[in-house]
């Protein structure tokens, strides 16, 4: 699993990337990303202590990322309301940054395997999509091909 992990100049995280980076997996510069220039399966974002900075940061890194990656973000916040804004700035899931490293690797493994699925799922609604154009036009061609004959 490629993950991008970035972290708020204050966010106070470093026991939270130790955590992280006893798990297997693979770091990925949020430069890259932002530029196309990589490709990960998440986005993990450390938040500042201010909610009201959070959010800013959230809807930043929301405009920022160069395609629609998970944004899965990182705070000391236990209350249901805290947490509801942040996801309403555009998170799509919230990790206490107090989780022990088991619960931790499995929680990003549970949401890699989710945002694989729902990615999966949406390119096959699209292949879908192409197919009936594909028919449509085939249908058209094969309309136009009987108009013209009958013309000549």
């Amino acid at each position: 699993m490629k993950i991008c992990f970035c972290a708020a100049r204050e966010s106070g995280s470093d026991a939270f990337r130790q955590r992280l980076q006893a798990l297997d997996v693979e770091w990925v510069d949020a430069a890259a990303i932002a530029t196309g220039g990589a490709w990960c399966d998440l986005c993990l974002l450390a938040l500042p202590s201010s909610l009201e900075d959070s959010v800013v940061l959230i809807r930043e890194y929301r405009q920022l990322l160069a395609e629609p990656l998970p944004l899965i973000v990182c705070g000391s916040w236990a209350d249901s309301q805290s947490v509801s804004s942040l996801l309403a700035a555009g998170a799509d899931d919230y990790l206490p940054v107090d989780l022990e490293t088991q619960q931790l690797g499995l929680r990003l493994h549970i949401f890699s395997q989710q945002a694989a699925q729902r990615s999966a799922t949406t390119v096959g609604g699209r292949l879908d999509d192409q197919i009936v154009r594909a028919q449509r036009l085939e249908t058209l061609a094969s309309l136009t091909g009987s108009i013209a004959h009958d013309y000549n």
